[in-house]
């Protein structure tokens, strides 16, 4: 199917870096985002009136893709307790009642998805990708179940993994903590 078919799909807000300032909408970048995870902390701010954004307003699901530089990023949005909107530099896609928005993102991460997204790059000095090209993408529809089953074998093992990367970080730690008292 089609993103258009199954998502709502749009560009974030325009927002000059000079516009930023302490207020009540937080502003979600490129920059925020990091290995497929958002850093709800780290954001930009506006002061705005939530009318004139509320058309840009992320909502629990919605997956987020990186439209500008050459590192292609997404990551799914998780409802907060603040009001947070995306930047133009990003596409959003909203998912329907057919798809869910964790399996958007494992196709992106695919090699197939991933061939697909770069195929959109356009640009010479600095890479765009159009969201009317992402609207025409195709994905593979399964049922919701099969979706479902698919997340959360890619949330546990991705927890297996980190939780490995993790202890293998410790241990390096401790054996050159060890082997650099050694040499005093």
């Amino acid at each position: 199917m089609k993103l258009k078919d199954v998502a709502e799909v749009f560009r974030g807000k325009s927002i000059l870096k000079k516009d930023t300032s302490l207020g009540n909408v937080s502003i979600l970048n490129i920059s925020n985002i990091e290995d497929g995870k958002i850093n709800y902390d780290e954001m930009d701010t506006i002061a705005e009136e939530d009318r004139k954004v509320k058309r840009y307003e992320l909502s629990d699901g919605d997956v987020l893709l990186s439209c500008r530089g050459t590192a292609i990023k997404s990551a799914v949005f998780a409802a907060q307790d603040k009001t947070i909107i995306a930047s133009a530099n990003l596409i959003i896609i909203r998912p329907g009642e057919k798809v869910k928005g964790e399996y958007i993102k494992i196709f992106f991460e695919s090699p197939i998805g991933m061939a697909i997204i770069k195929s959109f790059q356009r640009g010479t000095t600095v890479m765009n990708i159009n969201h009317a090209d992402i609207m025409e993408m195709e994905i593979p529809l399964v049922p919701l179940s099969k979706q479902q089953k698919m997340i959360d074998e890619y949330r546990q093992e991705l927890k297996i993994y980190n939780d490995t990367v993790k202890e293998a970080g410790r241990r390096w730690s401790q054996v050159k903590a060890r082997l650099y008292n050694d040499l005093v």
